[in-house]
């Protein structure tokens, strides 16, 4: 139980550790001053937080530092957060990509095409007809990502091109799905029909017809979910989820017999997300009976994405049995956590008390990991019996919680931690919490 999530801890030790210091001033005075591996791991932990309020401090540093690796972690937080305020600066390394390093270009183009930037497109448009081979990947997915028609010809030029590269192809096909381009649909099904085309460009350009959104792409897709190949019948099923024709949904529902692992659990994924009811009991059976693991945890989830009232009795129930294993029964309880269904909620809180109670806490810890994981106001009454809880460690890590969801609910509690804990780390972690809680 001490080990209990000690990396999403470990931060948090390590702040408690400094008594004459705010928790906010020593991170602004680590972007500032600190050394390499201290600046990337602050501004990794908080994009994992989601924190916007350092996120001007983390531009500075962007700009201000030299250092390719700090410069690469920044842009990754406001990849990871879609936020546009280092638009130009990232525009700026992929115009001048003589004179920087690969790996700072590659995470520009990353950035720029997360949040769908404008701005850099004609370098990219330059790359491809400069057939400037390190960057062209990074090229073409980021014209997928912001791309219009005049653009969607010259991925389809290239694709056409005898000197076009299998990797370039395999990205120009993801790339015409990303941008919805109808001039590709021939092109798209063509390659996914051919059992004589690779098998990596047949998966791709299933996805691409699943991101269309057209809907002459269901009987072919239908039809790749039969191919001879797992991967493709995976990634057709997978591209079916977005449409609702009866065909579409009894395609995925049938590759829930699928023999091979793959398929199966793609169906499992696509009949969660596409919220198909009468799929139902085959996910149920395969919760109970399917040899893969991935498989019963798909279904599992897919479950509780239907929603259905027949399907959150069934986990429900699920968690309730003891003589399941635990570790399915914690998989349908972190399912069931976001689920906004109060007698559930009743159910799985007295699941949790019950585990929490027992000598043998390792089915609780494994409860309390999805608990603390899972950032949803619905998980807010467990991270409530969290910072009561005996062990130091879960209140520690409900106490992470509660300053990642910003959650002034526990308020109370957490000053009562701060003001009388009996261990020094978990006190001075509330107070932290509390100064972070009050920041507006």
């Amino acid at each position: 139980m001490k080990r209990y999530l000690s990396l999403l801890l470990a931060a948090s030790l390590a702040a408690a550790a400094v008594a004459d210091e705010t928790e906010a001033e020593r991170r602004l005075a680590t972007l500032k001053y600190g050394i390499e591996g201290q600046v990337v791991e602050l501004i990794a932990a908080l994009k994992a937080e989601k924190n916007l309020e350092l996120k001007d401090d983390v531009l500075q540093v962007l700009r201000g530092s030299a250092n390719p690796r700090i410069r690469q972690a920044a842009l990754e937080y406001f990849a990871a957060l879609e936020l546009s305020d280092a638009e130009a600066d990232a525009a700026g390394f992929v115009r001048d990509r003589d004179r920087y390093q690969e790996s700072l270009v590659l995470a520009s183009f990353s950035y720029l095409t997360a949040i769908r930037s404008m701005v850099a497109l004609e370098y990219a448009v330059l790359i491809l007809q400069d057939d400037e081979r390190r960057y062209l990947p990074a090229a073409i997915r980021m014209i997928g990502a912001s791309g219009g028609p005049t653009h969607a010809e010259a991925l389809l030029a290239l694709y056409r091109s005898d000197d076009a590269t299998a990797a370039a192809k395999q990205e120009v096909l993801l790339a015409l799905g990303k941008m919805k381009a109808a001039v590709a649909f021939e092109l798209l099904a063509s390659v996914a029909r051919s059992e004589d085309a690779g098998k990596v460009e047949r998966m791709y350009a299933c996805a691409a017809l699943g991101d269309l959104g057209d809907a002459r792409a269901v009987p072919v897709l239908a039809g790749a979910a039969s191919s001879s190949d797992p991967n493709v019948r995976a990634y057709a099923i997978t591209a079916l989820k977005g449409y609702a024709e009866a065909e579409a949904r009894a395609a995925i529902t049938e590759g829930l017999r699928d023999s091979h692992v793959a398929p199966r659990t793609a169906a499992a994924k696509a009949a969660g997300e596409a919220a198909i009811v009468e799929a139902v009991p085959f996910l149920e059976y395969k919760v109970r009976y399917d040899p893969e693991k991935v498989v019963r945890d798909a279904s599992i989830d897919a479950l509780a994405l239907i929603g259905a009232p027949e399907a959150l009795e069934f986990l429900a129930a699920f968690v309730e049995d003891t003589k399941t294993a635990a570790a399915h029964r914690a998989r349908a309880f972190a399912a069931l956590l976001g689920v906004p269904n109060e007698a559930v909620a009743v159910r799985l809180l007295a699941v949790f008390d019950a585990a929490a109670a027992e000598k043998d806490r390792n089915f609780f810890l494994a409860l309390a990991r999805a608990v603390v994981a899972k950032d949803d106001p619905l998980a807010g009454r467990f991270v409530s019996r969290l910072l009561a809880d005996r062990d130091h460690a879960s209140r520690l890590s409900a106490l992470v919680w509660v300053e990642r969801n910003r959650s002034a609910t526990h308020a109370d509690a957490v000053r009562a931690l701060a003001a009388a804990d009996p261990v020094e780390a978990v006190r001075k972690k509330a107070a932290a919490v509390l100064e972070a809680l009050a920041r507006p």
